[in-house]
């Protein structure tokens, strides 16, 4: 993601600011649907943001301000499947149980986003499209990031490639399970994918990664999470590696590496944990 001059800057906000007057009224009315659909699952009729700047620690520790999109995890929505590639292990220690994730409010937000992706992707991604271009004007055209699925492994750049269009401004990241070769890295778009390994992924698959320059986010079986940054190893399996626990900037991480992240949630004995080799 390249640094905007000044100039730059202010012709992306004078076009965020010209294309959100131009679909005024139908974003207006998008908001009215999404008020049914907060209905619908108890809260106030009334309108709430698709996206949101994140309060998970994590992404706190992101050194740019990051906006994410919740949406339920697997097929727990009862609507769709938001991850088509998860395994038995990945669902058993999903993060998105994590701190108050568990909460029925919490699940109850991601299910009205969840139901109107599902039920009326037009409306949005109108509206999706709309808080991008609010974020690049709220943020004077400086650089944010947004994970667009923070809990889910859906193909936005084939489905939604008008959210990357204009936002230079904006660095788009995600974690992925989808095969590289139905998923390969986005081109002309500033979407970055980390391949996620899994129970099922081998040091030799890792390898074939990390020669086409990917980079693989690792769970090891320590809370390297705790320790001193100074002890995590640089390097697992002879292969380049990183400590992914510091923050959570995949978009801005070098090429074929591997993103270390430490044992929680009691997945150390899990075999989603591979060995800390270094």
């Amino acid at each position: 993601m390249k640094n905007l001059t000044r100039h730059q800057r202010r012709q992306l906000v004078r076009a965020a600011r010209a294309e959100r007057k131009r679909h005024a009224a139908q974003v207006a009315f998008a908001r009215l649907i999404v008020a049914d659909y907060r209905a619908q699952v108890g809260f106030k009729r009334s309108y709430a943001s698709i996206l949101q700047e994140e309060t998970i620690s994590k992404l706190e520790k992101s050194a740019l301000p990051t906006l994410s999109l919740s949406l339920n995890q697997a097929n727990t929505s009862g609507v769709v499947n938001t991850c088509p590639f998860s395994t038995p292990e990945c669902r058993r220690f999903c993060v998105a149980e994590s701190g108050h994730g568990g909460r029925p409010s919490v699940y109850r937000g991601r299910l009205w986003r969840t139901a109107l992706w599902a039920e009326q992707p037009e409306v949005f991604k109108l509206l999706v499209r709309d808080e991008l271009l609010q974020a690049v004007i709220r943020h004077d055209g400086r650089q944010i990031l947004c994970r667009l699925n923070a809990y889910s492994d859906i193909l936005w750049e084939d489905l939604a490639p008008e959210w990357f269009d204009g936002v230079d401004s904006i660095g788009f990241y995600d974690y992925t399970k989808w095969p590289v070769d139905r998923r390969p890295d986005p081109v002309g778009v500033n979407y970055r994918l980390t391949r996620s390994a899994t129970e099922r992924t081998t040091v030799e698959d890792v390898a074939v990664f990390l020669k086409a320059r990917a980079t693989v986010a690792v769970v090891v079986d320590q809370p390297i999470q705790h320790w001193d940054p100074a002890d995590v190893p640089t390097t697992w399996n002879g292969f380049p590696a990183i400590n992914g626990d510091l923050h959570d900037d995949r978009h801005n991480d070098p090429e074929g590496v591997v993103v270390l992240l430490g044992a929680k949630r009691g997945i150390a004995n899990s075999p989603m944990a591979h060995p800390l080799s270094v």
